[in-house]
């Protein structure tokens, strides 16, 4: 049922070449239930849900705006209300803001050059609360909050919600991205269903 769903949503062999995985995760002990991924094995053997050391890639994958979430629950643990706001920088679908300075490039859990982040329309140079811009899903928004709570408290909250570094085949570690394993269960047992990801920050 899983590899018929992810099939349909997402054929093999598409004109657009994307491609799509899935996992389902028993909340709470992590047991996979069903995993499928919209791709030929006969022309890729990756497994897309998993670290490389079980067969998957070795970058893990970007996962869009459900990233939204782990900045929220920061903000949240941190005192800030839902109805707390933040100056969001006005980004469009063809114009960027572009995020530097020293809380930003250099900075420890930062970037290493500016960060240029679009929004899916043309939204922002305003205050906003923290309930308006999760529920749009603005991107601007989410950087801007990620860079106000800090970025290495957004990474440890990540890591305290399951989110592990990708194991490699030489055993070494790399940064936290995303598997549909560690995804599926920490982010449903804490938060019930995921939030409908957006254009991903750029």
């Amino acid at each position: 049922a899983v590899q018929a769903e992810i099939t349909k949503a997402v054929p093999v062999g598409n004109k657009s070449n994307l491609g799509g995985a899935i996992s389902v995760v028993e909340p709470g002990t992590g047991k996979v239930l069903a995993m499928g991924q919209a791709a030929s094995f006969e022309k890729n053997q990756t497994n897309w849900n998993v670290d490389q050391i079980y067969g998957g890639g070795p970058y893990g994958y970007q996962f869009g705006s459900t990233a939204k979430m782990f900045g929220l629950v920061t903000a949240l643990e941190q005192g800030m209300p839902m109805n707390s706001t933040i100056n969001v920088p006005f980004a469009s679908n063809n114009q960027d803001h572009v995020f530097q300075g020293p809380k930003v490039v250099g900075a420890e859990c930062g970037a290493n050059e500016p960060w240029k982040v679009g929004n899916d329309y043309a939204i922002g140079g305003r205050q906003m609360t923290l309930a308006e811009g999760i529920s749009k899903s603005i991107n601007t928004w989410a950087a801007q909050l990620s860079i106000e709570v800090g970025p290495c408290n957004v990474l440890d909250t990540m890591k305290k919600m399951g989110f592990v570094a990708a194991l490699l085949l030489d055993g070494s570690l790399q940064t936290p991205r995303r598997r549909d394993q560690d995804q599926g269960g920490h982010y449903h047992h804490r938060h019930g269903e995921r939030e409908g990801g957006r254009r991903q920050n750029r």
